[in-house]
């Protein structure tokens, strides 16, 4: 894995001028094959032909027909090739579209994109070394098509693209608002179109618990409101995305923004009893969800040891949903207010001789990269929480600063970067173009 790595909540591109042609990300280089030479002309017997060891691919086969159906929809000129695997296709004719690929890829950081396409008068080819590359590049032809005195067309170009970032994604916020699966299935068509490749799916937070859980169904039960997805649903969700090309990964805040957590499973909360003003009374504190945004005080106990028993079952069931092995911890601290006022945890800081909330958050990270990478899984986690670097292994998202991103990139670390582009937060177009120039100057 590289030094750093740069992570895109909104991906900008310039339109390209030659043509005016539209296309988005823009593609490594794209150069017209000459003023005089004809465009293709679509037409309803426009046909695929698949070469080469992508005919074995599902989500070519799944592409394909995505991208006839949406070139009909596009066009109207209901295509009568319906997929080029159907077995009633004729064998013998000559093909407009050859879509040549050399092998299969499994869904990784370091996966192949690139594709070239050269389009004539009499047809359009497409290679590309994986079934992904293949993918990106449909896509690319679906943005060429648009209409002139001959009907619809497409452009006698030749371009030859790879993306400039390995890591462009979206984070989408399901604990905030629940988002049902058929919106999540539409953001993910709506990222294959612009070729992003990374969903961030944050499922654990203050607000509420999203995952089902068979080992400890109190989680969903009392911290939900009704509101998590099954575990088939997870898995549905991940097999869609990976016909599209994209890795999906979970968020699940620890030890931070676990009120949802606590609410579930009340034994690792940090504090059991609120103290009265006089010390001689207390009261239990019945940990419900958040119902507000903002900071929280509700924090796990990191010195019980029956917090790592059950966050090692809960990941050992997690990590059996996602393909992915990242899996982001947040791992900050808002508050150590309940650390501070508990007996146990400062005795406990006292014995080990740690230097205060700091070193005992440091202790808590450490131990879930351990359990993390135990199930095969990579901890992400917050740039801005400096403990976050004492795992090398471990990926640092720096999302609050610049100073983030040069701390990353110094130590060497694997980095994503999605600073300036909360869309959450409402700037001008301006801000967001400005932030994409200050990660392509990260990037150089």
């Amino acid at each position: 894995m590289k030094p750093y790595i740069l992570y895109l909540t909104l991906f900008l591109s310039v339109s390209i001028q030659s043509q005016n042609l539209n296309i988005i990300p823009s593609p490594k280089t794209i150069a017209s094959t000459g003023q005089r030479t004809k465009p293709f002309v679509l037409n309803p017997s426009f046909s695929i032909k698949v070469q080469g060891n992508g005919y074995r691919s599902n989500r070519l086969k799944q592409a394909t027909k995505h991208f006839l159906r949406h070139l009909d929809n596009i066009t109207g000129l209901h295509f009568t090739q319906f997929s080029p695997y159907s077995k009633n296709q004729l064998s013998d004719t000559k093909p407009d579209l050859v879509i040549q690929v050399d092998a299969y890829s499994k869904l990784s950081i370091d996966m192949d994109e690139s594709y070239r396409i050269q389009i004539t008068q009499n047809q359009i080819t497409l290679k590309s070394k994986t079934d992904i590359g293949a993918l990106r590049g449909l896509e690319t032809l679906l943005q060429l098509v648009h209409s002139d005195h001959q009907g619809f067309v497409i452009p006698a170009v030749s371009i030859d693209d790879t993306p400039q970032y390995k890591w462009r994604g979206i984070r989408l916020d399901a604990v905030s608002h629940f988002i049902p699966v058929e919106s999540i299935k539409r953001n993910l068509d709506l990222m294959a179109m612009f070729k992003l490749n990374v969903l961030d799916w944050h499922l654990s937070d203050d607000q509420g618990w999203r995952i089902e859980s068979l080992i400890y169904p109190r989680l969903q039960e009392r911290a939900s409101d009704g509101q998590y997805y099954t575990q088939s649903q997870i898995k549905d969700i991940v097999r869609y995305a990976d016909l599209l090309g994209i890795r999906v990964y979970p968020s699940i805040y620890l030890p931070g923004h676990t009120s949802a957590l606590v609410t579930g499973m009340s034994q690792l909360s940090s504090l059991h009893y609120q103290y009265r003003k006089d010390k001689d009374t207390k009261r239990p504190i019945a940990y419900t969800v958040e119902r507000n945004y903002g900071q929280s005080d509700v924090v796990l106990d990191p010195t019980n040891p029956d917090t790592y028993t059950v966050l090692s079952q809960l990941f050992t069931e997690i990590a059996s949903l996602f393909q992915d092995p990242v899996v982001h911890i947040g791992g900050d601290l808002e508050s150590d207010y309940q650390w501070r006022h508990s007996d146990l945890i400062q005795h406990y800081i006292k014995q080990n001789k740690l230097k205060g909330s700091a070193s005992l958050l440091r202790m808590f990270t450490e131990r879930m990269a351990s359990i993390l990478q135990s199930k095969g899984k990579i901890m992400m986690g917050w740039a801005h929480a400096p403990h976050i670097f004492t795992d090398k292994r471990s990926i640092t998202h720096a999302t609050q600063s610049s100073s983030d991103i040069y701390r990353s990139i110094k130590q060497n670390h694997p980095s994503v970067v999605s600073y300036g582009f909360d869309l959450s937060r409402l700037h001008p177009p301006s801000y967001y173009h400005n932030a994409q120039t200050l990660h392509s100057m990260a990037h150089m």
